[in-house]
């Protein structure tokens, strides 16, 4: 079948969609016949890869300066392409007012490097060159930059969609969904915005799920810098009546530990908060998992390591010793990583005045150095970033 067979095939089910709705009359404009075409579009070609493909397919249109004719364009490259219009036609609306500049911009010099072999100084003498010039010089450089970037973007769509397609075969995916509703809904009195936050932040951030099966329920737990205690709920919600074990977080911020106790205590949430500086102080007891999520690289290389030396000696034998990091061997992702640290620093989200990651090589060498046995894994969704998590795991032979 053609794309011309292809376009009919489509508005045929689009007038049978209409028809339908609106018993016989045609009429498009009625908020809820418009509603049902909406649901229509939006629920065919759904597969990860035919969305990351409709996610690239759209930018590249974007990109273009065909501005006028990105919804037309991107109705008939989707249906030519068997792709899902209403994700081709909103990732071309990466050419919006704010972005469109911008995008031109580049546009227009990399249109110049291959004409004339060099980029362009903006001056009053290009306003004589015509429209035309520009507008070819324009268009020839978005035949490059549309590619990258919706590749780019493309592939992120990919590995993001492939990470909850994974979380649903499991059977998990509205369990995980529920516990993050009653997370994020204990936190609503107390604050909208940080309802809102932590719940994107256990949607986005792969660690509490991928931690929940090397965490059985009996545990005892200490989460170090654990903030509001997000583990420690999350697993007590998920194991139910089996997560037994004590669950102690230790941060340095008195509002979150506060805010952490009071939501624990409301909810009958077994779980105990101190206010503690695990590099200055060893906390007592022991216990079977210790988690370091993105705390070490807060302090130089020689106190990281003092720390985890501290630490490995309250965990019983048996137990695990988790660290989430950024992986310092990854140079381009890990200066996203290091960024997003950098803006946390600079808006006092932390108390720290630098940061210094490590390696994952150095890591697991200095866990293998304590007798412990050690595994390591990426820990992101999104391609760009440079976390990962490293298991220590002590033997039942070991003592402390």
């Amino acid at each position: 079948m053609g794309f011309i067979d292809n376009i009919k095939s489509d508005f045929a089910q689009m007038r049978g969609v209409v028809e339908a709705s609106s018993r016989g009359r045609f009429r498009v404009l009625h908020p809820a016949i418009f509603i049902k075409v909406i649901q229509f579009a939006a629920s065919q070609h759904l597969s990860p890869r035919q969305v990351a493909l409709a996610v690239g397919v759209g930018v590249f249109i974007g990109v273009t300066p065909l501005l006028g004719l990105h919804l037309l364009i991107s109705i008939v490259v989707a249906s030519s392409l068997r792709l899902n219009k209403l994700i081709v036609y909103l990732a071309a609306n990466i050419s919006n007012p704010f972005l469109l500049p911008i995008l031109m911009y580049i546009d227009f010099q990399l249109g110049s490097l291959i004409l004339n072999g060099s980029f362009e100084t903006l001056s009053v003498d290009l306003i004589h060159k015509g429209v035309d010039v520009w507008f070819y010089q324009i268009l020839l450089g978005s035949l490059v930059l549309g590619p990258i970037l919706g590749f780019f973007f493309g592939l992120v769509s990919f590995f993001v969609l492939r990470r909850f397609e994974r979380i649903g075969k499991t059977g998990l995916f509205s369990r995980h969904r529920a516990i993050r509703r009653v997370i994020g809904d204990a936190f609503k009195k107390y604050s909208r915005f940080f309802s809102g936050y932590v719940r994107g932040k256990l949607l986005l951030d792969p660690v509490y799920v991928d931690c929940l099966g090397l965490v059985p329920g009996p545990s005892s737990i200490l989460d170090v810098g654990g903030g509001v205690g997000l583990f420690g709920i999350y697993h007590q919600l998920y194991y139910g009546e089996n997560s037994t074990g004590s669950k102690l977080v230790l941060d340095w911020d008195d509002k979150r530990i506060h805010l952490g106790q009071t939501v624990a205590e409301e909810n009958s949430w077994n779980i105990e908060y101190k206010k503690s500086d695990v590099f200055n102080q060893v906390p007592c007891g022991n216990y079977d998992c210790i988690l370091l999520f993105d705390v070490l690289h807060y302090q130089d290389v020689n106190c990281q390591k003092l720390v985890l030396e501290n630490l490995y000696q309250r965990l019983n034998p048996g137990g695990v010793l988790i660290i989430r990091e950024m992986n310092a061997d990854y140079k381009i992702r890990n200066f996203f990583t290091t960024f997003l640290e950098k803006i946390s620093l600079k808006f006092s989200f932390t108390k720290a005045s630098d940061i210094h990651p490590m390696s994952a090589s150095n890591y697991l060498d200095l866990l293998r150095s304590f007798g412990l046995s050690v595994s390591s894994q990426s820990c992101v969704k999104l391609p760009f970033f440079s976390n990962y998590l490293i298991v220590g795991k002590k033997t039942l032979s070991s003592n402390s």
